[in-house]
């Protein structure tokens, strides 16, 4: 037995380990591999404490160039079998722990009591984050300085919606409500979002100093943010390590160059804005900042990818820079030529043409790395600990819920109300459905994206994405082994 990596979450608790590799695992290796690990419990530890065990419902098995590849979805774990352990997991079903073998698939998660409700433990889990708040004290605060923009997308979901952009009565009602709930001691993640969250600069500057005169520079804050990166310069990247405190930046790519300029179609004045996005991702990048691309891709423009994915070859040299591919949504609900748009249907094909360039052009580094690991909730709607304040000063519990003010769960003035629109997604928490309650992949994604679940539509769904491509993931991550063995 080959252990890849260990499990996060034990039979006798719910809380989340941080998931790891085995420590002689070489962090500078592109493969990351574990030795031989017999048996994680002696069997002598478990001899007065004997179980009868079946196989957990969520085993994701593969078995691909005479390898056998076993992961749990719940508890993170997951690792190579040989020939022998193989036709054993195969041939169990309710069985004894009398061996070393059969006792480490149970301390990994792969065996569980026969009377034991993993499906219960997992809406426990999700459950819980939805209702407490975290142990941490962390808070994500998603801001909208501005919903204005210099772009003009036609994917883009905001579009058909009135521009506003935050006067110095909301910026301080923003700031009165966020130094009202939040304690010195706690963490919190300003995300900045818009609009173009760059055209609201000076906006952001006043709510971050504000903040920071209220607390006398203690609290501890960091920030992520979303932009064009038309509007990116040298004295913003000084401000993004200084008062902003950014470690997470994304910026997307349309198109080839040609395709990307005639999509962005940038308001007043004309530029090569390919170029522009391209040194601005590698200024960033130098930085340290973690940076990630991602690559907006629908029938008309896929063809280009290779192209793109060129050009974007210089910048991994940085570590921090990251690749994300992804395929545009009708999110304007016009219903115009819905043609160009993958359906959920073609995911599959999508992936099957998309992943194998990113992995053979470097820019998946490390496969197990791609491998999902459990995740407590999923999706921010259902946060205690999240809130979304537009331009208006409107409390929302969704990004996408937030261009209406019909959506609103409270203000900046009076604070959060527990109405139907806040209520509404803990009822999709809550129920998620018999179809999501049996799929292997519930505890990757709990449920999936909550908005589109009340909002479907042929190109959109609310599973998590990887699974439409984890057996490629699989599959590297078996060919990684076999050339380190070799």
């Amino acid at each position: 037995m080959v252990i890849l990596r260990t499990s996060t979450l034990s039979n006798f608790d719910i809380v989340k380990i941080k998931p790891q590799n085995k420590k002689n695992c070489d962090p500078n290796n592109n493969t990351c591999l574990a030795s031989v690990f017999p048996s994680l419990i002696s069997l002598s530890e478990m001899a007065k404490t004997s179980k009868y065990v079946k196989k957990s419902h969520y085993n994701y098995y593969v078995n691909k160039y005479g390898m056998a590849f076993l992961w749990n979805t719940a508890s993170d774990a997951c690792l190579l079998l040989n020939e022998d352990e193989d036709a054993c997991f195969n041939n169990l079903s309710i069985s004894l722990i009398n061996s070393d073998f059969l006792n480490s698939l149970f301390s990994l998660g792969f065996l569980v009591e026969v009377d034991f409700d993993e499906v219960f433990r997992i809406n426990l889990l999700r459950k819980r984050h939805a209702y407490t708040y975290p142990s941490d004290g962390h808070v994500d605060i998603e801001i909208l300085p501005t919903q204005t923009c210099n772009a003009r997308c036609f994917y883009c979901f905001e579009q058909k919606y009135n521009c506003l952009t935050m006067d110095k009565a909301t910026i301080s009602r923003t700031v009165e409500y966020i130094c009202s709930r939040i304690n010195s001691s706690q963490d919190v993640c300003f995300i900045w979002f818009g609009g173009e969250p760059l055209l609201g600069e000076k906006i952001i500057d006043k709510i971050l100093e504000q903040i920071n005169l209220f607390y006398g520079g203690q609290l501890s804050y960091c920030s992520s943010i979303t932009t064009n990166n038309s509007l990116l310069t040298r004295g913003l990247v000084n401000k993004f390590l200084g008062l902003w405190k950014v470690n997470d930046v994304l910026t997307t790519i349309d198109g080839y160059r040609e395709e990307h300029n005639l999509r962005k179609a940038y308001v007043g004045k004309k530029f090569d804005a390919y170029n522009l996005t391209l040194e601005n991702l590698n200024m960033l990048s130098e930085t340290g900042i973690k940076t990630t691309c991602r690559i907006n891709l629908d029938k008309d423009n896929i063809s280009q990818l290779d192209k793109i994915l060129t050009d974007l070859l210089p910048l991994l040299s940085h570590p921090n820079f990251a690749v994300q591919v992804s395929t545009l949504r009708d999110k304007t609900s016009s219903k115009t030529d819905l043609s160009k748009y993958f359906s959920v249907e073609e995911y599959d094909s999508f992936y099957r043409e998309v992943m194998p360039l990113l992995y053979e052009m470097g820019f998946i580094r490390n496969a197990l790395e791609q491998l999902p690991t459990r995740n407590n909730i999923n999706c921010i709607a259902c946060s205690m600990n999240k809130i979304v304040i537009n331009s208006n000063g409107k409390l929302f519990k969704c990004l996408q819920d937030s261009l209406s003010d019909d959506n609103s769960v409270g203000d900046c003035q009076n604070g959060i109300s527990t109405n139907n629109n806040y209520a509404k997604w803990y009822k999709e928490i809550d129920n998620i459905g018999d179809k999501c309650e049996q799929c292997i992949f519930l505890p990757c994604c709990q449920g999936g994206c909550k908005y589109y679940r009340m909002n479907p539509s042929l190109d959109t769904t609310p599973c998590f994405r990887k699974k439409y491509y984890i057996d490629y993931i699989i599959e590297q991550i078996i060919k990684q082994f076999s050339k380190e063995r070799k």
